[in-house]
Order: C-alpha cells, then sequence, then structure tokens
C-alpha cells in the first residue's frame, strides 16, 4: 500500500494486488471412472483506496479497483475458461483497537467487462493490521 495522499483529513493510497488460487478434487463418476476436477481463479489489481471518514478509533475506506481476471475450470476432459478485465469497488471499515493493532472488515465487488457472462464476484474478508 503506497499513499500517494497522506493528509490529516484525507488519505487515497495505491495497493497493487495479485493473487492466485487452485481449487482441485479427486471423484468417481456414476461408471466407476476416477474423474478430477480443478478451478484456478487468478487476479491482478490495481486498487485506489481512499479513507473518506477517520478518527481516531474508526476509518471508513472506499476503494475502486480496476484489473484484470482468469478463471479456467476443467472436469474429466472438458474445460471452460474466461480472462478479461474487471472494475470492482470496495468498502471496509477499521477500527483501531490500540496504536499498533488494527482490524478492518471489507466487502469487495467484481464486475467483469466481457467473456464472464452476467458474473459478479462478491468477496468478503477480514484484515488484520499491525
Amino acid at each position: 500500500n503506497y499513499a500517494l495522499v497522506n493528509e490529516p483529513g484525507f488519505v487515497l493510497s495505491a495497493a497493487p494486488y495479485v493473487s492466485v488460487v487452485r481449487i482441485s478434487s479427486n471423484s468417481t463418476d456414476s461408471n466407476g471412472e476416477d474423474t478430477t476436477s480443478s478451478f484456478t481463479y487468478g487476479v491482478a489489481m490495481l486498487n485506489v483506496l481512499a479513507d473518506v471518514v477517520s478518527t481516531d478509533a474508526i476509518s471508513v475506506t472506499l476503494g475502486l479497483k480496476p484489473g484484470f481476471l482468469y478463471a479456467v475450470g476443467t472436469s474429466g476432459s472438458s474445460s471452460d475458461a474466461a480472462t478479461g478485465g474487471v472494475i470492482g469497488a470496495m468498502a471496509g471499515l477499521t477500527f483501531r483497537l490500540n496504536e499498533k493493532f488494527a482490524i478492518m472488515p471489507t466487502l469487495d465487488i467484481l464486475m467483469p467487462f466481457s467473456n464472464f457472462g452476467d458474473t459478479i464476484f462478491y468477496n468478503g474478508a477480514l484484515a488484520v493490521q499491525f
């Protein structure tokens, strides 16, 4: 997270983000044959975050999240892949428990530009800051 503006009443930062997740499972189909299913999801984003309200105890952070998404799923011998640009938004609320420790629950929404149908991705997270 890189501070672009760090004034007492307003903070603006850029937070680049890259993540890759792979999930795989083995099962037996109705014919008794072993099958493998997997899903790989990757995302690269440049989060632009602004603390719009900030006190000694809490901060409200809003963000814009442009980026790129890659997803591929396979089941048996078939696979389906989708890639493309995404735009998203986030909202978070930081609770400062003391000078060196805070927690921040967030909600993210990502909307792909194309190649994903009507899919919208939602993500909730809890960040621990120290």
